[in-house]
């Protein structure tokens, strides 16, 4: 498997655990493992360190895409969020 490859997988795997909120030790577990050899039993599942390093890029990478964003826009801007989700 190439560096690329294993990349995707991991920033999808990523996703998952965030989109999802999972537990960063989901690739602990020995059912989730288990499924996830059964679709290639070539694949190394990464640490809980990984995920952890990988989602804090991700977030870091996110924060910057969007300041370029809201520097893109002429004006003033009003940001809200919603603090429950």
């Amino acid at each position: 498997m190439n560096d690329d490859r294993k990349d995707e997988i991991l920033k999808s795997l990523v996703e998952f655990i965030v989109d999802d909120k999972q537990a960063f030790s989901v690739v602990e577990s020995d059912s989730f493992r288990k499924f996830v050899y059964s679709l290639n039993r070539f694949y190394k599942l990464p640490s809980r360190r990984t995920i952890v390093r990988a989602i804090n890029d991700l977030y870091k990478d996110t924060i910057v895409e969007f300041r370029k964003i809201i520097e893109s826009i002429p004006g003033r801007v009003a940001v809200t969020c919603d603090g429950w989700s």
